[in-house]
């Protein structure tokens, strides 16, 4: 149950650029495999943007019950779409030309590697999706390791 309850925390403190690391709060799994997406994708750097869900005219939206934000890096885009409620599945949309992206781009589910072509995809109850639309050499980068946790509890 705490690490359903994590998720569903985490979720919703990465829509507002915050990451907790707590041990208390689970296993230490989730908040390795998030924060390693993160670094991986360089949200530390200064060339990368953070676009909030509230900013106006954003170059991406979803569909209701849902909240979705964004880092930008040079070609690629890191989203992050929260389900704010029951089950159910997002419709996102965003626009190529204005991310920097290739047409041909096609969403990627960072921990799954799931495709998402015509950008509808399921997401659990009060959970959240690391979607990233960029070159396939370096959302493959993405893909977090097996946390060590002896390493993490030395």
């Amino acid at each position: 149950r705490r690490n359903r309850s994590f998720r569903t925390a985490m979720g919703l403190c990465m829509q507002h650029q915050l990451t907790p690391m707590h041990r208390y709060w689970a296993d230490f799994t989730e908040q390795y495999k998030v924060r390693y997406v993160l670094w991986a994708f360089g949200t530390h750097k200064d060339d990368c943007e953070f676009i909030p869900y509230w900013k106006k005219g954003n170059p991406f939206s979803v569909s209701d019950g849902f909240i979705i934000g964004a880092y930008k890096r040079g070609t690629s885009t890191l989203f992050m779409v929260t389900n704010l409620g029951k089950a159910g599945t997002a419709e996102m949309k965003f626009d190529r030309k204005a991310l920097g992206l290739a047409e041909n781009t096609v969403l990627t589910d960072v921990m799954t590697r799931e495709k998402f072509p015509d950008g509808r995809f399921s997401v659990p109850e009060c959970e959240f999706r690391m979607l990233f639309a960029g070159p396939e050499e370096f959302g493959a980068m993405l893909e977090p390791p097996e946390p060590d946790m002896g390493f993490i509890i030395k």
